[in-house]
């Protein structure tokens, strides 16, 4: 008998993964850095997140990836609408979105290089 758990497909556990990821990146970036955006530390834990999701996982990493990279600017932009801080700088909201744009191409770039591990290590 096969019992069908409602998280259990595979489009669903992509998404949990990546939220998952996504929100601790966004969290550590919070919580250690006190609230101001550090590229720098999102970049490379993103960057070795995608990395690992395309190895484990070839073209359905790209879900994951996404669900994981789409929580950090939307965590970012929604602080100050929530009243959590204070936007630091009148471009608040500018810098958010270069940061959402910066952080896309660094999981795409993440996906793409863990696919082709995927493809040539993995399953040739």
């Amino acid at each position: 008998m096969n019992i069908d758990l409602p998280l259990a497909s595979p489009h669903k556990r992509l998404l949990r993964v990546g939220f998952m990821v996504g929100a601790f990146i966004a969290l550590l970036d919070i919580v250690v850095f006190g609230g101001e955006m550090n590229p720098t530390f999102t970049v490379i834990l993103l960057l070795v997140s995608a990395f690992v999701f395309g190895v484990l996982w070839g073209k359905a990493a790209w879900k994951a990836s996404f669900y994981a990279w789409i929580v950090f600017p939307l965590v970012h932009f929604a602080r100050p609408l929530l009243g959590l801080t204070q936007p630091p700088a009148d471009n608040w909201y500018l810098a958010v979105l270069m940061l959402g744009g910066l952080t896309l191409v660094v999981a795409a770039f993440g996906t793409a290089i863990g696919n082709l591990f995927h493809k040539t290590l993995i399953r040739p």
